[in-house]
């Protein structure tokens, strides 16, 4: 069964960046996790515009936006302050089309362990109604 998500409308943010208004990138939201993760990036919106900007840039900067090493196309937006909060993202290439899926939030401890490995794990076996 295919999760569902929504469109996260990112224009506002685009307008300070002319350069990446045409970019064919997306971001969605799953929403089963929705509510938690919208409320936290109000919260760091200013660190969630400097992310955006990676990732609509594409210029990988792995302190803000970065591929987990165990997990296929799993991604974390890192918000590293003093909760050191993770939200992972799945990344699909859909008719040359870059689609962001932002699915879970996480707090991030020393190393990968066993639980996170397994929620990176399933985390990628999502599959998504676009």
């Amino acid at each position: 069964m295919k999760r569902k998500c929504t469109k996260l409308s990112v224009e506002s943010m685009l307008t300070e960046f002319p350069d990446l208004r045409n970019k064919k990138v997306e971001l969605y939201i799953d929403t089963i996790n929705a509510n938690d993760i919208e409320n936290f990036l109000v919260d760091h919106h200013k660190k969630f515009r400097i992310i955006i900007y990676s990732i609509f840039s594409n210029s990988r900067n792995n302190d803000l936006y970065g591929q987990e090493k165990k997990a296929k196309n799993i991604y974390a937006m890192k918000f590293s302050n003093k909760e050191n909060i993770r939200i992972y993202c799945k990344e699909y290439i859909i008719d040359g089309k870059k689609i962001v899926m932002i699915c879970k939030s996480w707090k991030k401890t020393e190393g990968n362990n066993k639980k996170l490995n397994n929620t990176l794990k399933t985390i990628g076996d999502y599959d998504y109604e676009f």
